[in-house]
This record gives structure tokens, C-alpha cells and sequence, in this order.
């Protein structure tokens, strides 16, 4: 049988948690540090909780969130690159977050790359007119544009990412946000993110007041999956992505939404490329026309993709 192409819908590259993080895009020999990662050990029992909801990530939180930070530190190109040529994925839908990575550091690595595929991000907090950047972007090859209430401040129900989904639903563009509580700084800086945004009433608020633009609930709510799949899987322009997410949990993602609305990503490098893929082929369960839906054909038909 012949091979199809994976598109991984959800991956990252510059260091998108400090500012001048696109820098990093282009350093090669980038190792990752040997450290605990309690997300390594996630990945490896396939990212099962257990019946235990978000306990162990409450439980080891400190070391999530250093872990979190040292694999964005290793989000360059090559590692990217070297990581898709190991499980044969053939294109990487990359996303920024302003102002750390912005889209011209993507679309810059599109150029070296044919395999990225740059999203757009915008300055949210700027309440301004987004229409003619989004234009702009759209006529420069990007795919879609990331929200992260998290990480930008600025809640899914704000008046102003009203706003930038206007915006982007005039464009064309298709929008993919994150979704689920989940935190990225400690300590002294812990003020840079309010975990309490990626809670799901924030984007059932969003979704809900624009039912003509292309929605991807990023990681499909995190540990929130169960409360995504009963408020959200009755829009039909919303999708939803894989990352993180059982092989259990990505089965009844399909039940729910059908088979045209999962997009297998991994958040890489965040995630762990090769325990998502293993996710999705498993709740496939050899269905090969299903495992090439969610694998390609999804993914291709939101960015308007010919790979």
C-alpha cells in the first residue's frame, strides 16, 4: 500500500515562552538537557490519566512547567526536521504566539522547509484592526492563525479576539486555539500567564458568536476533553486536535465529532511526536481510510492544502 503523507496540525518552533524566542529557529545542535520530564513518562503510558483527571499534573506541576520550558528551549528547525524524518511525517503546521514568535520567524523557516506550514498570531491586546495584517499574512502563505489566551492574557470571550476572528474568518483563515488549564511559569514570573483562560466556557463564548469561521480546539481541551466533546461537538465548523490525547480518548473524539473534524498533532515539542502518532493509529484500529482522514486529509482540507 502506498504511503500517504501525516500532516501534524499543532507543532511549535522558536522558543515561544520569551520574548526574541524566533531566534532560536535557525541554531542547529541544540540538545535537550537530561532532566526529570514528567511529560516523557506521560507519553510513554500513552497519555492515560487513569481515571485521575489532572491530579498528576497537579501533583508534579513544578516539574511540568520547567519541563515545558526546556523543550520550548529545544524547538529549533533541525530538531523539528529531525524528529518528522524519524516517524515519517511529511509537514508541520507550526504555530506562533505573540510577541515571542511571530510570523514572519515562521514564514522565514517556510522558505528553508517546505514541510512548515506557517500560521499567523496577532497582537490581541492591541485592539486595533487586524484585517489587513491577517490579509497580509494570508498572501504570504499562511495557514490559519494560533490563539492562547493563557499566554497572550487576553481571554477567548474578550471583546477583541472577537475582533481577530473576524478578522481571520474574512481572510479565510482557519483558527486554532488553545484549550484546557494548563500553566508555563512559576515563581517570580508566574504572572506572565493566567491558566484559568484555557477553560472551556471561554471558547464555547467564542465559538458560538461565529459559526461561519473554522475552529480547531487545540489538544482538544487537555484534560478538559470530556467537557470540549459535550459543549463544543455540536458546532459543526469546530475540529478538534490530538494532541495529548489517549488513544480512549481520541476514539470517542471521532464518535463524537465524526470522522472529518480530528486532526492528529502532537504540540511538539512539547509533546512527544512519536507517543501522539502511536495515539492515533491505535484508536484507528487499522482503519486505514479513517487513519488517513485524521492522519492528512483532514488537516489538508482546513489550510486548503496539495501536498
Amino acid at each position: 500500500m502506498k504511503s500517504h503523507p501525516i500532516i501534524d496540525a499543532h507543532t511549535h518552533i522558536g522558543d515561544i515562552l520569551i520574548k526574541g524566542g524566533g531566534e532560536l529557529i535557525c541554531k542547529k545542535g541544540v540538545p535537550k538537557p537530561m532532566i526529570f520530564d514528567p511529560i516523557t513518562l506521560w507519553g510513554l503510558v500513552g497519555y492515560r490519566n487513569f481515571g485521575l483527571g489532572n491530579l498528576l499534573y497537579r501533583l508534579f506541576l513544578n516539574q511540568a512547567i520547567t519541563a515545558e520550558q526546556v523543550r520550548s528551549r529545544t524547538g529549533t528547525l533541525e530538531n523539528l526536521r529531525i524528529s518528522m524524518d524519524r516517524l515519517g511525517i511529511t509537514h508541520s503546521a507550526c504555530m506562533p504566539i505573540h510577541p515571542y514568535v511571530v510570523f514572519s520567524d515562521l514564514a522565514q523557516a517556510a522558505s528553508q522547509d517546505s514541510a512548515v506550514i506557517p500560521f499567523t498570531t496577532v497582537d490581541v491586546a492591541a485592539d486595533v484592526d487586524f484585517a489587513a495584517q491577517l490579509k497580509a499574512d494570508k498572501a504570504n502563505g499562511a495557514k490559519g492563525i494560533k490563539l492562547h489566551g493563557i499566554i497572550q492574557k487576553v481571554p477567548l470571550d474578550d471583546p477583541r479576539t472577537h475582533k481577530a476572528v473576524d478578522a481571520a474568518g474574512s481572510a479565510g483563515l482557519a483558527v486554532l486555539f488553545h484549550c484546557g488549564i494548563s500553566n508555563y511559569y512559576k515563581g517570580v514570573e508566574k504572572d506572565k500567564n493566567i491558566p484559568e483562560y484555557g477553560a472551556v466556557d471561554y471558547a464555547v463564548r467564542l465559538v458560538r458568536e461565529h459559526k461561519d469561521v473554522r475552529f480547531v480546539v487545540g489538544h482538544a481541551g487537555m484534560y478538559e476533553v470530556g467537557e470540549v466533546m459535550e459543549k463544543l461537538a455540536s458546532y459543526e465548523n469546530v475540529l478538534v486536535d490530538t494532541s495529548l490525547q489517549s488513544a480512549a480518548n481520541i476514539r470517542k473524539l471521532i464518535q463524537t465529532f465524526g470522522p472529518d473534524r480530528v486532526l492528529y498533532a502532537s504540540d511538539w515539542p512539547f509533546g512527544d511526536a512519536w507517543a501522539s502518532l502511536a495515539c492515533a493509529r491505535k484508536a484507528c484500529k487499522g482503519d486505514e481510510p479513517l487513519l488517513r482522514k485524521v492522519l492528512y486529509e483532514n488537516a489538508a482540507s482546513l489550510m486548503d492544502l496539495d501536498c
